[in-house]
């Protein structure tokens, strides 16, 4: 029946509900007040849409489900993927048809990959909303929130992306006209229903996260891993509903097109008009909407051949933005010049003033080489391997080969630690040293390259 009651909200009265969740899960209101704030809603739904909802049944069902904080989505997964913004309905399509496959008893074997990605799509557009929201309301005025989005997108990473929207729900909630964005904010707030328990949002997504390093750094993942690395990213996908009630448009010259599902479409008799300059809107009601670009931008066509895509902001190197997509391949570092987005880009870097970075920074590994060193014993003659390489090679780089496991990290931390402390390892700094920088190349189903800096621990 709640079902049913919600799908008869309109935006507002559906704002409106998402505060009492909220509120319902905070414990901010007493309970009381909670439920006849609620009871109010219904009636007022009864009187303007001609229903006749129960309102007894629906505070019970109210009291079951939102005071337990899960934001399970009502909708099928096929409506999901129909109405979810592109490329969400398409991504999440893909996976869909893929765990379909393997409950049929076929193989999936990148049904893993295809999680990490959907969960990195998810994080990427819902803090690309937050960042546009607090530009555009605030003015960017918040020195510590700017540094944190200009490094997220020097260095962007899911880790970055969860902590960076976390970080702006706080600036957003603030604001006098916080209730237009309290949907938006409820899908990091709030609690999803994961088999038959209702955990926090960001402690699933965070789950993933630890999913998607397992998987890349070649540690074994065995079915149930999958099935339930499947359930948590379903479940966050159900928090995403709200997104169905919103439409993502595109204005390009005379066109547009609505992003919807699994494919941008042009639209003969749009409902929309555009709000400013040409771009990409998520518009949360039809006289509300949110510009999204230049951190998305959308290209009917691109060097004269027809592409219909949505181009997502993926890093910044030297300030030119560099842009990935999901269907357009080329797209692997397609930057801002190319596209056409480097000066609405540039106008956008100059509403979050933030430190220009550095054009040399040191890294300190401190912590992480003391964590990845724990244990550590032998290996004394690849230690003087590696003392030799550092001392007397001109060659700047060294490549440090083996499968996952073998304790490449551990290794290259230890020798991070004795050179710091000038322990075991003594450096001759009157010696001519190569630059001290590892490629580390894990051998496994995945191909990882991380570079491990060595400069401070060489004076340098």
């Amino acid at each position: 029946m709640l079902e049913q009651f919600i799908k008869a909200l309109n935006p507002s009265q559906l704002s409106e509900l998402e505060s009492l969740r909220v509120s319902a899960e905070s414990r901010e209101g007493s309970p009381k007040e909670v439920k006849q704030k609620f009871v109010n809603l219904v009636q007022r739904v009864n009187e303007t849409s001609g229903s006749q909802f129960p309102i007894g049944p629906l505070v019970k069902s109210f009291n079951d489900f939102f005071k337990a904080g899960s934001t399970s989505s009502s909708r099928s997964d096929t409506d999901l993927i129909s109405e979810l913004p592109y490329p969400l309905g398409l991504r999440f399509k893909l996976l869909w048809q893929e765990n379909e496959a393997r409950q049929r008893g076929e193989p999936a074997p990148q049904l893993g990959f295809s999680i990490c990605a959907l969960h990195s799509l998810l994080l990427r557009f819902i803090a690309t909303v937050f960042i546009q929201i607090y530009v555009i309301e605030t003015g960017g005025k918040n020195r510590k929130i700017n540094i944190q989005i200009t490094e997220a997108l020097r260095s962007p990473t899911d880790g970055t992306w969860l902590d960076l929207a976390s970080s702006l729900c706080k600036p957003i909630r603030s604001l006098e006209s916080n209730s237009v964005y309290e949907r938006l904010l409820g899908i990091l707030d709030g609690k999803v229903s994961v088999g038959k328990r209702n955990q926090k949002f960001k402690a699933v997504s965070q789950e993933l996260i630890n999913f998607r390093n397992r998987l890349l750094h070649g540690e074994k993942i065995t079915p149930d891993d999958l099935d339930i690395s499947r359930d948590k990213i379903f479940a966050l996908v159900g928090a995403f509903e709200v997104l169905c009630d919103y439409r993502l448009v595109a204005f390009s010259g005379s066109d547009t097109f609505t992003l919807v599902g699994e494919y941008p479409t042009k639209l003969e008799n749009p409902q929309w008009s555009c709000p400013d300059d040409d771009g990409t809107y998520l518009f949360i009601s039809e006289s509300k909407s949110i510009p999204l670009y230049p951190l998305l931008s959308f290209r009917d066509e691109l060097d004269g051949e027809k592409v219909s895509e949505l181009f997502f902001l993926n890093s910044i190197g030297d300030s030119v933005p560099s842009y990935i997509a999901f269907r357009y391949m080329v797209s692997h570092g397609l930057d801002g010049q190319k596209l056409g987005t480097y000066d609405s880009f540039q106008k956008f870097m100059a509403k979050i003033p933030a430190p220009p970075q550095p054009k040399n920074p040191i890294i300190d590994f401190s912590t992480f080489a003391m964590d990845s060193a724990l244990m550590f014993v032998g290996r004394d003659e690849v230690f003087l391997e590696l003392s030799e390489f550092l001392e007397t090679s001109d060659i700047p780089y060294g490549i440090l080969k083996a499968y996952a496991g073998m304790g490449k990290t551990a290794l290259l931390a230890n020798l991070y630690n004795h050179r710091n402390t000038k322990d075991l390892l003594p450096l001759d700094t009157n010696k001519k040293k190569s630059s001290g920088r590892f490629i580390f190349v894990r051998v496994s189903r995945a191909v990882i390259g991380l570079r491990f800096v060595l400069d401070q621990s060489l004076g340098r």
